[in-house]
């Protein structure tokens, strides 16, 4: 008797007794050329400490895990082998805090954020300038949940300490330039968030959603690697 196919949704996906042909597919779908491998290739420098690919999959007991924001492509992708997977959905629900958007969105911003609130994985591409840390704050308030914002900077992280203040009028907290504070809403660099990695899986019970936001082009091995919580 064939096994029923599952799908595990927490910090990431996991996808479990489906053919091979399938798992295959994602691979190679969750295999991406490494920018900084390609550009030191193209301008003949040294290479061997770079992988020439990016695997954002990993290989599980009769199946393969994938960042969550995946899952509705990856319901698509059964569908049209018509597979209807037996879905567990394991996000974490924490109980709300009390917050209020002191702000007003423009036309653009409230599109945006009502098309993010509709979703349950979102991606907001704004330009630069159009206010995604205000569209992201009104989410923030909207959802109500605790949550870990991960940044490539601390020009990006003092930033965005400045626009919680303003537009939820809160303190957050700070993983980053010496500090270590968390708080329900927290602030990080993804190289302090990497270094204390251990540190936050164990304490990720205050957050219900890790949001990363303005990641850099997909070259660093760190935000690639990236910090894995139970959320």
């Amino acid at each position: 008797m064939q096994s029923t196919t599952t799908l595990k949704v927490h910090h990431r996906a996991e996808l479990c007794n489906v053919h091979q042909d399938i798992l295959n597919g994602i691979k190679q779908t969750m295999t991406l050329d490494n920018p900084a491998y390609v550009q030191a290739q193209k301008y003949g420098r040294w290479t061997e400490h770079l992988e020439p690919k990016i695997h954002l999959w990993d290989e599980i007991p009769d199946g393969i895990a994938f960042p969550r924001g995946w899952t509705r492509q990856c319901l698509d992708l059964l569908n049209r082998h018509g597979i209807k997977p037996e879905i567990e959905d394991r996000r974490r629900l924490l109980d709300p805090i009390d917050l209020e958007f002191r702000g007003t969105l423009r036309g653009y911003q409230e599109q945006a954020a009502l098309a993010a609130l509709s979703r349950d994985f979102r991606v907001i591409c704004i330009p630069a300038g159009g206010g995604k840390t205000v569209v992201c704050c009104y989410l923030i308030a909207s959802t109500g949940q605790p949550c870990l914002i991960i940044v490539h900077t601390l020009e990006l992280a003092f930033q965005w300490m400045d626009r919680v203040k303003q537009f939820l009028g809160i303190d957050c907290g700070l993983i980053g330039n010496g500090q270590f504070d968390l708080q329900p809403i927290t602030i990080a660099t993804v190289q302090t968030a990497n270094k204390h990695a251990e540190v936050l899986k164990s304490t990720s019970v205050i957050w219900s959603s890790m949001r990363p936001i303005m990641p850099p082009p997909v070259r660093s091995p760190i935000w690639c690697r990236g910090l894995t919580v139970d959320t």
